[in-house]
This record gives C-alpha cells, structure tokens and sequence, in this order.
C-alpha cells in the first residue's frame, strides 16, 4: 500500500502542473522547462532548474532529446521527463536529480533511455501502469544512483531491455511489477562495459552478492530483481582503484618545529571508493577528501574520483616512512 501513494502523487501534482508549462520555442535552444511538441530533436544549451515538471513529451511530440551533458535540477516534486503516448523517442546526455521522478514513460514503445545520470530523485525511471504491452523499451549506460524510492520501477511494459547500467545505492534497485517481465541482461558480448570490465551482460547492482570465480567481469550466479525478473549476466568490478597527483615532502630539508608538511593524492575507481588512508611512519590517519565525483568519465564509462589531503606541524628530526592506501566496494 505504501508504494501505491507514492506512486500516485507525482500524476496528481501533474494534472496542474502541465497546464503552466508553454511549447518550446526553439527545438535547437531550449533554456527552459517547456513542452516538446514538434517531432523533431530537441537540445538543452543550458543546465535548467525546475519548479515542478519540466519537460513534457506528448503524442507526436519530440523525436528525441539531448541534454549535451546538462544538468536538469528540480525542486523535489515533479517529473523530468513525462513522455505519454510517443513511441520510438530517445532521452540522451542528461543529468537529472531532485524530482519524483526522473523519467516517466506512459502508454509509449521503444523509448531508449541512454547515457543519462540520474540521482537523487524519489524514483529515477518510471513505467506507468498504462504503458503497452508491445515491444518495449530500451534502457541502457545509464547511472542511476541514490534515487530515494527506486532506481528503475516497471509497474507496467513488458519487453523491455535493461542492461548495462550502473544502478546503485537507490532505496530498491530495481522492481519490476508488469504482467510480464523485462529482460535485465543481452547476450556476454566481448566489449568494455559501464564499469570498464571485459564484456557486455547484464547491469551493475551495488547489493549483488555473487562470485565472480573465473574472473571475467560476470556474476557466477543470477541477480534477482525485486516482485519478478532476473539479470543472469550481472556485471562485477575486477579493476582495482588508480592513483595520480602525489605531492609530498621529498630530499633533506631543514628541521623546523613548526613548518607544516602537506601530502596530497588523487584516488579514482571505476566503480566506488571504499576506504581512503595514510599511513605515516606506521600509524593510519584520515583525510580530508575533497573535489568528490561520482559520473561518468570522457568514455561515458562510470569514474568515482577524489582527492585527499593532510597536514603535519611539528614532525620530528629524522627520516619518516608514508604509504597510501585505497580499496573500493569490491
């Protein structure tokens, strides 16, 4: 019962929302929330806040959007993306956090969701009751992080592909409550994934608990998704985190009791860093972490990147031993 109000509220806030927002004025420029009623690409030029929905999709509506790496921020009501009644539509390139719902999709097929993030939002990806039953859609690259209520919601559709997404962190994954399930995985295919491993398969789930005993990047055991479904080829992180930009004290430099002595590092991952720490003559200390990342990186692969610092006054004489150490989730 609990999943049921919260689903319903965003449609109610819909019925008077739609009606404030006008036509897009430029499909090439789009600057502002707006509806996208020509059949034809639209391009967001700039990152847009949101008061309430922003872009409605209708029937012969947009052909597909690009947000061109924008940003569409919302002020934690409202959908993003209300796509109803438009098949064959592509949502691309966006970054979409604080709505509702990320992106709706109603009574539509074939709708390719692609290379978008989506975070922070009560739901990322919503399937209305109402969607067909017919071919589906395709839902794939895609981040879909910390999203409150669920990553991926199916409560209709059927036939949808999903795979290749880095879903993690969400209140549930993924659920899917259609008549008939979608499919959470392709056929392995040699090729690098969301997450830099070796194949293509299935998606990337932060809760999955399997083996991966060959070593290939695939689950040895299947991934169940929450009410009906499975990813048989779910993806697993085998690449350790990476270091860059260490600056230190180095050589023979004069004692002074007060000089202050900085260590810096960059750490990243292709999936999530764990654990950050020096140890400096033996004894771990903690960092300051700053200028934090979590997206994707220039190859629309997933990269959590940070940098730590930490500062020492009144070191002793003498020579003084420091490693650096990071791990990640896996």
């Amino acid at each position: 019962m609990k999943r049921e109000i919260i689903i319903s509220i965003p449609f109610l806030l819909l019925l008077t929302q739609v009606l404030a927002l006008e036509p897009c004025p430029d499909p090439k420029n789009v600057t502002e929330c707006c509806i996208m009623d020509k059949g034809t690409g639209y391009f967001i030029t700039r990152d847009i806040r949101a008061d309430g929905d922003c872009f409605v999709i209708p029937y012969g509506g947009a052909s597909g959007v690009n947000c061109q790496n924008h940003k569409i921020i919302g002020n934690g009501n409202g959908i993003a993306f209300n796509i109803s009644n438009r098949d064959n539509e592509i949502i691309t390139y966006c970054k979409i956090t604080n709505f509702t719902i990320g992106i709706n999709i109603e009574r539509s097929d074939l709708v390719i969701v692609e290379k978008n993030e989506i975070y922070g939002n009560e739901k990322g990806i919503w399937f209305y009751p109402d969607t067909p039953l017919g071919y589906g859609s395709i839902i794939r690259h895609n981040i879909l992080f910390n999203n409150n209520v669920a990553g991926i919601d199916i409560a209709g559709a059927e036939k949808n592909k999903i795979y290749d997404n880095f879903i993690a962190k969400n209140g549930v994954n993924a659920a899917d409550n259609s008549p008939s399930e979608s499919y959470w995985n392709t056929t392995k295919t040699q090729g690098t994934n969301i997450i830099s491993g070796p194949y293509i398969g299935g998606n990337y789930w932060d809760d999955y608990s399997g083996e991966d005993l060959d070593g290939d990047g695939i689950g040895d055991t299947p991934y169940g998704i929450v009410v009906r479904g499975t990813d048989y080829l779910p993806l697993i992180d085998i690449i350790t985190p990476r270091y860059s930009n260490i600056q230190a004290p180095t050589g023979s430099l004069p004692y002074d009791p007060s000089a202050t002595y900085e260590f810096n590092i960059t750490w990243e991952d292709n999936v999530q860093l764990d654990k950050v720490f020096l140890e400096l003559d033996e004894t771990n200390y903690t960092l300051i972490k700053t200028d934090e990342y979590l997206g994707f990186d220039s190859n629309y692969r997933v990269e959590h990147r940070a940098n730590y610092s930490i500062s020492f006054t009144g070191l002793e004489p003498g020579t003084h031993t420091y490693r650096w150490f990071a791990n990640d989730t896996a």
